[in-house]
């Protein structure tokens, strides 16, 4: 099977992302490295919020691009740039043989397959479109900490900022699925019985389970993410999360 490399860029949810497409690409019997020489597919998971954040992004694939001169193969990119400028990585970066989306980071094994197959797939515009984040995850934070999303997306609609239009309307994660992934479940299993600090994250963390029922229904559930407009913050307080223990005690 395939060797898989992947660099990610950004804040804390892109690399939440990045740790599922992991998740998803390992179970799917794909290898991952951390070598990008020993890479046949290389993904660079972009942000493309400032325009220090989009150079950066365009370095990266530009750095990756000369491992495709060895075993590379496929070049992927994929989040906010990828969303955000998907047809100018089209036509400006043909070193590119994928593009997906903020909003289909979870159909990462099937576009590589495609890729494979000569086709140049290109999975963007459904960034309100919230994949099951009860998939599996490999975690890149130190074995007492991970990332917890609780939300994505904005509705502020600020003049100087691109997050709406790159992670779509605010949507919160469901509860129980936040227990479920602070529980460990989809995490990986070296997080599992260890002392951890969970850092949550979101765009407007005060919002987080606040936003009325906003989020559409995931594939095939027909409950939804948001958590009702009578929640809210205070109840994301209030969920009897249990408290962190000291990984220091």
């Amino acid at each position: 099977m395939y060797n898989i490399g992947l660099v990610s860029l950004g804040c804390a949810k892109n690399q939440t992302d990045a740790e599922i497409m992991l998740g998803i690409l390992a179970n799917d019997g794909f290898n991952i490295t951390y070598n990008p020489s020993d890479a046949d597919v290389i993904i660079v998971n972009t942000c493309g919020f400032i325009e220090s954040a989009k150079q950066e992004s365009i370095d990266a694939i530009l750095e990756m691009a000369q491992y495709k001169n060895g075993r590379c193969r496929l070049l992927i990119a994929t989040g906010c740039l990828a969303e955000r400028y998907s047809a100018d990585i089209l036509i400006e970066l043909p070193e590119v043989d994928a593009i997906v989306g903020t909003g289909d980071y979870d159909k990462i094994a099937e576009v590589i397959r495609e890729a494979f197959k000569g086709e140049k797939p290109v999975i963007c515009g459904h960034n309100d479109r919230t994949p099951d984040e009860r998939l599996p995850r490999i975690l890149s934070t130190p074995s007492y900490t991970a990332y917890l999303k609780i939300a994505d997306g904005c509705d502020n609609n600020c003049t100087y900022c691109a997050i709406p239009m790159i992670r779509g309307h605010f949507r919160s994660r469901k509860i129980e699925d936040d227990f479920d992934d602070r529980a460990g479940q989809t995490l990986d299993g070296a997080l599992r019985h260890r002392p951890r600090h969970d850092l949550r994250g979101a765009d407007s963390l005060q919002r987080a389970g606040g936003d009325p029922l906003r989020a559409p229904p995931r594939d095939g559930d027909s409950r939804h993410a948001g958590g009702g407009g009578r929640h809210g913050a205070a109840q994301l307080r209030a969920a009897r999360l249990p408290p962190d223990p000291d990984p220091f005690g």
